[in-house]
Formats: C-alpha cells, structure tokens, sequence
C-alpha cells in the first residue's frame, strides 16, 4: 500500500500539491497551538520563531504552487484558478497569523514571560515567620534600646506579618542583647492574628516566658553533634532531653512549642523548634540527612507542632536543599516542617523555592536581612522578608504581607542601626521611592517659578 502511494504521488502531481497543502496545513495548526500553549515564551525568541514559521510555510506553498502548474495542460482553467486561489488564500492566512502571534506574544511579554505553570505544586499561601527581632538583633555588637526593638514589632505585625518573634529567654551573660526581653513582651501592643514566639533555651527560661505573657516558645536543637557541644555544651540527645520538660510544661499550660535541629533550628505550635546545621556545620562539615530527619522526628514525637530546619551557615544549594527535605519529609509531615535560610552564598531564595516545591508552607524569614551566625565565619544574615515576599508576590503565591508596609519597617530598623538594607528588593523599592520623590520636587518646584513669573 505504501508502494502504491507513493507512486500515485509521484505519477500525478496534483495529488502531490493536495498532499503537500493538507500537509502544510496541520503543521501551521500543530506549531501554532505549541506556541499558544507554550509554558516558558521569549519575546524575541518568539518573533523569530513565527518568521521562520511563515518562511518556511511559504516555500512550501510556492511549491505546491509550482507543481499545480504543471497540471495545467491537463485541467480545466476554473479547476487551475480555484486550486491557485487556494493556495494564496491559505498562504495569506499563514502570513496574518504568523505576525499576529508574533505581536501578541511581544506585547503580552516584553522581556521575558514565565508562566507559574512552570513552578508546580506550589502552595496558595506561605506563613512567613518574621526572625528579625530576635535572630535578627541578637548578634548586634552595639545593644539595640528596647523602644526600637518595640517599635520594630509593631511595624512588622502592622505590616501583616502572622508570626513575629519577638525576643529570647536566654541568660544576659550569654547573649547580652537579649536581656530586656521582659520588657519587649510587656511593652509590645499585642495584634489580633499575630503570634509573637519567644526562645527558650530551658525551663527556667520557659517560666520567664510565660509569666509575661507568652503564648507561643520555640526550642533549638542541632543535627551537628560538634555545634551542638559548642553552642549548647551537650550532645544532641542530651540536647532534646533537656528540652522535655519545657515541652511537657508547655502541654500542661496549654502553650505552643515550636521546634528545630541545626544546621540552624526548629520550632513548635505553642512549641516549636529549631534545628540548626541541616545541610552543613561548621565545624563537623556537610550533615547527614538521615541525621536531620532523625532529630527533626524526635522533635515531632516529643510534642513540637513545627519544626524549622536551619542552613545555618547558607552553604546549601537547592540540590543539598532537597535531598535533606526528602529525608525529612519521610519521618515527619511537610506542613510541620518550616525552613530557615541564610544568604551567605546567595542561594537563599533558591533554596526557598525548591523547599515550596516539596511541599513546605512556612518560611523563615529577617526584615532587611539582619541575623548571622557566631558560629560560622562569614556567615551573613537570614534571608530578606522582602525579597521572599516579592519573590513570592510575582509567583502568585499569597502571604498577607503589605511589601510597602514591609519596606518601612525595613527603612526604620536600618536608619536605627545606622547601615543600609541587606535587601535587594528592599534597596530597590527605596531607591525608586527616592527618585519618585526628587521628580516630585522638581516639578513643584518649576510650578512656583511659573507661579512667581
């Protein structure tokens, strides 16, 4: 059959110029529904592909145009012309549409157009956990007062943050910028909505926490036994042990717990814990997974309704990122996991986003990206609220946040501390503001001089 086809082709032209039409046809309605449908389209890469599109299917139908001719002698001239009107027809249409999709493409897209469709199986909403009051501040050299630490919170709350961590239980030997934290909880005007956790590295801490108010307290823990001993001076068994009876107090006192493992740490609900060196310590090197997912499961049976997993030196990359959420996510559920990143190797955002993709909802977060790690040299700070809420703006992904609201309180803690914004997105925005607001003058200035003449 396939023979016999072939020689009909071949033996009658015109057979070969309807074969060569049909045939052109589908092309044009295959490519341009390709293109249509197309998840990730460049603008330019788009105008050249339907040019060489229109090109293309005009040689082809010149040939077909071509073979008609030669069937001339043996048809008929309306059979010859209605067969040729046709072809231009069809040639016109190929020309039309091809500069049509091209246009449309251009002008839906002017640089480069990335449909969501490409980030799968994100979430609808990301809980940001704002770090910055207290991971943020506590390594400052210089203490912060209490009213701008107050006055940071606020804003951050009034910026429409859900969780806001205010402040650390810890002794004021230890971490001497922290030492105020009663009077942080006590003067702080508590939002309907917002969470305001506090860190507690022990009981004692837990019942300071609680006596000011206090609803929700996280632990910290560490995947890394040589930053375990050196932070906390125990191993990371210990660790946890120590932890059970803010955990069991926490329970009776109705509070919630959030935990952590290191390569940062991890947090609960009213408990909540930290877990600090999950992809690497500085000390003992790259962490096992197996390792994370070990403490992080721990956490999790012993009571923490979230547990925050911590590159705490901001060595990971969302290859390093993924294998240890995987490991993770096979012993305790995504929606009790959170992530905590540092930016020292720029991959924070990076490693944000390959964290949504597996199926993580709540992220950690420090406003102009303040923090570090003592621990880690060259360690810089978390990563940026607003460059994970713009991030998250432009992939559809809802938070609460109110970047312009986000973006002030940013100014206010940078101008405290006397240094700019960590933020590239937050730099941005200020810069844009600076120079809408320079136009603003300029032009209320040229309206008094007409004004005055």
């Amino acid at each position: 059959m396939r023979h016999a086809l072939s020689l009909c082709l071949v033996s009658h032209p015109l057979s070969l110029s309807l074969f060569l039409l049909a045939y052109n046809i589908l092309s044009y309605c295959s490519l341009s529904l390709s293109l249509c449908l197309s998840s990730l389209s460049l603008s330019l890469f788009s105008l050249s592909l339907s040019v060489s599109l229109c090109l293309s299917l005009s040689l082809s139908l010149s040939l077909s145009v071509s073979l008609l001719c030669l069937c001339l002698s043996s048809l008929s001239v309306s059979v010859c012309l209605c067969l040729c009107l046709c072809l231009c027809l069809c040639l016109c249409l190929s020309l039309s549409l091809s500069v049509s999709l091209s246009l449309c493409l251009c002008l839906s897209s002017p640089s480069v157009s990335l449909s969501l469709s490409r980030f799968k199986d994100l979430p609808d909403y990301v809980k940001i956990v704002e770090v910055g009051p207290r991971d943020g501040l506590q390594n400052e050299r210089g203490l912060v007062p209490t009213e701008v630490k107050v006055e940071l919170i606020q804003r951050l709350a009034a910026a429409g943050l859900p969780v806001v961590e205010a402040t650390s239980f810890v002794s004021p030997k230890w971490v001497p910028q922290m030492g105020d934290h009663k009077a942080v909880m006590q003067q702080i005007d508590r939002q309907p909505g917002v969470s305001y956790p506090v860190l507690t590295p022990n009981i004692k801490g837990y019942q300071a926490a609680v006596e000011v108010g206090a609803q929700e307290v996280a632990i910290f823990g560490a995947a890394s036994e040589a930053f375990s001993r050196r932070n906390i001076n125990c191993s990371i068994d210990e660790s946890i042990e120590r932890f059970r009876d803010v955990v069991d107090a926490a329970k009776q006192d109705n509070v919630l717990v959030r935990g952590g493992c290191a390569t940062s740490h991890g947090r609960l609900l009213t408990l909540a814990s930290y877990v600090s060196c999950v992809i690497a310590c500085p000390y003992d090197g790259p962490t096992d997974p197996a390792v994370v997912a070990r403490v992080a499961r721990k956490l999790y049976d012993m009571g923490c309704y979230e547990i925050s997993l911590g590159d705490t030196i901001g060595v990971g990359t969302p290859h390093a990122m993924a294998e240890m959420l995987d490991a993770v996510s096979a012993e305790v559920p995504p929606e009790a996991l959170a992530v905590h990143c540092h930016d020292t190797f720029g991959q924070g955002l990076s490693n944000i986003l390959i964290s949504l993709q597996k199926g993580i909802g709540t992220i950690d977060t420090s406003v102009a990206g303040l923090g570090g790690c003592p621990y880690a040299v060259g360690a810089t700070g978390n990563v940026a609220t607003e460059d994970v809420v713009y991030m998250l703006n432009g992939l559809g992904v809802k938070t609460g946040v109110d970047l312009d609201l986000l973006v002030d309180a940013s100014i206010f803690i940078s101008n405290a501390l006397g240094r700019p914004t960590a933020s590239r997105a937050g730099a941005a925005m200020q810069a844009k503001r600076a120079a809408a607001e320079r136009q603003r003058q300029r032009e209320e200035l040229e309206q008094q001089k007409k004004e005055a003449a």
